[in-house]
């Protein structure tokens, strides 16, 4: 952005590239979180995330009393 050069992209391979970037990432994260005892949750992005966090806290405080 700060220079005048300019570079071609592919953003059909870009693209599937992140997705599998990110389907590897997901993978590793659960599999940590399994390993550590811990949940996951995936919440979309449509939902806003004071209503993710009220619903863990609620479930949490349920869990553990």
């Amino acid at each position: 952005m700060e220079t005048p050069d300019k570079i071609e992209v592919d953003a059909r391979g870009i693209r599937d590239d992140y997705l599998s970037g990110l389907d590897e990432y997901r993978a590793a994260l659960k599999r940590e979180c399994g390993a550590a005892d811990r949940g996951l949750r995936a919440d979309g992005h449509e939902r806003g995330f004071d209503v993710a966090l009220l619903e863990y806290l609620h479930q949490r405080t349920r869990r553990f009393g």
